[in-house]
């Protein structure tokens, strides 16, 4: 691509030169006389000032000068009056603006309605968040339905519902359950199955008597999370349980005992060898030698040398 030999630098810069105010000075008046982006217009303008500078370099310094304004002192002292002028009208206004409220309470106070109207006009404000009409054209509240037109619409048909299921009246007293009454929940569940409680109702029902089936589903579920609460069965557990420790304190003990007498079994010597070392023993004690250097015991003497 074409370069424009203004607006690229051939050699390296050597060091780096700021802008002076007189070259901010004049990039500003070329900005005025030819506009934004002509930079080489204005770089040719100036180019006595300028020298060495690109038209790059002219761009990045306008870039700069926009970001901070406050650097050129003209641009800052220009700001500064703006903000103290607009801090003038802005006061000025404010107090416009109070004197016309004071006016407005003023002509409130003469012209306010009296107590009577005022609550009339809040009620109707009431009426119109509510959404209720207000006026001559306002509809009158229902009247309660006569006994005719209830009688013609029926009453309501009720669900249909298990008596034995619910309780009619309120229950009036809390009532534990007996253990009588335990086994007999227990007897109809292993008779009939879990869930039919009608059936293990009447099967006793001489001895449940108000209770409801909802009563006795309710104490099977609790009997299920809690087991314990069954004596019979939490005393048939500990039994199985002491009988289960003893057992297995038996069978170790034996095992034991097994084991014991096969060591000393393969570890015991024959018999001929058993012999031997007793014999030893004995000579120790008595304190003859044995083996090869042993003397050999002396033969009787004969008559003659006797």
């Amino acid at each position: 691509k074409k370069m424009n030999p203004s607006h690229h630098r051939t050699e390296k810069k050597k060091q780096r030169k700021f802008f002076t105010q007189e070259e901010i000075n004049a990039i500003f008046a070329g900005v005025q006389q030819f506009g934004e982006g002509k930079w080489t217009k204005i770089k040719e303008s100036r180019a006595d000032l300028f020298g060495e500078r690109t038209t790059l370099d002219l761009k990045d310094k306008w870039r700069n000068i926009k970001k901070r304004p406050a650097s050129n002192k003209e641009a800052a002292g220009k700001k500064k009056k703006e903000k103290k002028v607009g801090k003038k009208e802005t006061k000025k206004k404010e107090k416009e603006k109070e004197k016309e409220k004071e006016k407005e309470k003023e002509t409130e106070e003469e012209t306010a309605p009296p107590a009577e109207e005022k609550a009339a006009a809040a009620a109707e404000k009431e009426d119109k968040k509510v959404g209720r009409k207000t006026g001559p054209t306002a509809k009158k509240p229902r009247a309660a339905t006569s006994p005719k037109k209830a009688n013609a619409a029926g009453p309501k048909k009720p669900k249909k519902m298990n008596p034995s299921h619910h309780r009619t009246e309120k229950k009036k007293q809390r009532k534990f359950f007996t253990q009588e009454e335990i086994n007999a929940i227990f007897a109809g569940v292993q008779q009939f199955g879990e869930g039919k409680w009608t059936k293990i109702k009447e099967s006793r029902a001489d001895l449940f008597g108000e209770r409801t089936t909802l009563d006795l589903k309710d104490k099977w579920r609790n009997i299920k999370k809690r087991p314990a609460s069954n004596k019979e069965a939490a005393g048939k557990k500990k039994k199985e349980k002491k009988v289960g420790k003893k057992e297995t304190k038996k069978k170790e003990k034996e095992k034991e005992k097994e084991k014991e007498k096969e060591t000393e079994e393969e570890t015991a010597p024959p018999a001929e060898e058993k012999a031997a070392a007793a014999a030893e023993k004995e000579d120790k004690k008595v304190g003859r030698k044995t083996g090869p250097t042993a003397k050999k015991p002396r033969a009787a003497t004969s008559p003659k040398k006797a």
